[in-house]
């Protein structure tokens, strides 16, 4: 295995049910490298919510990207950037 392989990790947070009245299912994998003093992690969120009464139109779609590089200097000493995009869209008003 490569050193790269060594320190890349992947995590998946999922969520399923009810939020505020909705049914819900959503989905946000993450990408991470970590070595040592420098950290590099890229995620992406995409989430889908609809009414639960019967008959309804009602939903909403959410979806983004981010990503994060940080340098740890010391144990209590980080400098960082972060970035991230998010969108939206639901029924028409």
């Amino acid at each position: 295995m490569t050193d790269a392989v060594l320190f890349l990790r992947v995590e998946l947070g999922t969520q399923f049910g009810n939020e505020f009245g909705s049914n819900t299912v959503a989905g946000r994998p993450v990408v991470v490298f970590d070595y040592g003093w420098i950290k590099a992690k890229f995620g992406a969120e995409y989430k889908k919510l609809s009414d639960q009464k019967e008959g309804s139109k009602g939903f909403t779609n959410q979806r983004g990207l981010g990503g994060a590089l940080q340098f740890v200097f010391l144990p209590r000493v980080e400098l960082g950037a972060n970035a991230a995009y998010g969108g939206y869209v639901g029924p028409e008003e």
